[in-house]
């Protein structure tokens, strides 16, 4: 819990060996909540110079991160991804590599189109579904059926392989000499399968041989909308709230990755 001191006080009630004072304010936090990746102090004190931490532009006003509603930033892919609610009055263009584009200017994830729902809420989603219309118009793949949908979903050939699974089973994306539809997405040639930019670095290894978690930079960590982990002695990184497991999942950890996850076992066994 956080604890708020009024005129003329100096916190001392938050005070202790368990309590921290936010810098120029009068906020005083549990110190677990340091470095959890969540910014609590007016200036963001509690998340700088933290284990692991990429060190921030000079400025987050940057082109690819825009302020949504819930007053956080957010990198532009995601923000304008369909996926987060708190963006959706943001985003002026969708991304295209993960997103439609609904005719009421609304961005919904690929996955939706013509899933059976009018997610984009004025029905463009689900006005150019029919197999036989498509296919008249040029290439398509007809998708494979499955459980969740009672009729068969076809995208336009040129989606194959681009890294987005259209077809719910997601066989849109395997068997691929390449991602040529889409120069960002990720190759693994032991799966021959195509994977989004958004797995760049993310914290899970989606092709075996680790080549989408291999090389991260701190550019490509911060992108992701949750808070990361970046390994000290290794170019890995990894969602903050995974990084332990118990002991630190970095190779070739380091006593800052070891004594990270230390601190993070002994706050919750004192919460206990």
């Amino acid at each position: 819990m956080a604890c708020i001191c009024f005129q003329n006080c100096s916190c001392k009630e938050c005070s202790g060996s368990g309590k921290a004072l936010c810098e120029n304010s009068k906020i005083c936090l549990d110190r677990s909540r340091i470095c959890d990746g969540i910014v609590d102090c007016p200036n963001g004190d509690d998340e700088k110079q933290c284990p692991g931490s990429c060190p921030r532009p000079p400025s987050d006003v940057t082109d690819d991160n825009l302020l949504c509603a819930d007053g956080k930033r957010y990198n532009r892919k995601y923000a304008c991804s369909g996926l987060l609610k708190q963006c959706q009055d943001k985003c002026l263009n969708c991304d295209a590599e993960i997103a439609f584009t609904c005719k009421n200017k609304k961005c919904v994830p690929r996955a939706m189109v013509c899933d059976g729902m009018n997610d984009c809420g004025d029905g463009s989603d689900e006005a150019k579904c029919d197999c036989g219309v498509l296919e008249r118009a040029g290439n398509v793949i007809r998708c494979g059926m499955t459980s969740e949908h009672i009729t068969q979903k076809c995208i336009p050939a040129l989606r194959r392989c681009d890294g987005y699974e259209d077809c719910p089973g997601g066989e849109d994306e395997r068997n691929c000499d390449n991602c040529n539809a889409n120069p960002k997405a990720i190759y693994c040639n032991v799966t021959r399968t195509c994977f989004s930019s958004t797995k760049r670095c993310d914290g899970f290894e989606d092709c075996p041989n680790g080549i989408d978690e291999s090389g991260c930079t701190c550019e490509e960590c911060r992108k992701q909308p949750y808070a990361m982990y970046m390994c000290s002695a290794s170019a890995r990184c990894f969602p903050r709230s995974r990084v332990c497991s118990p002991f630190s999942r970095c190779p070739r950890a380091t006593g800052i990755d070891k004594l990270f996850c230390a601190n993070k076992a002994r706050i919750a066994r004192s919460e206990l």
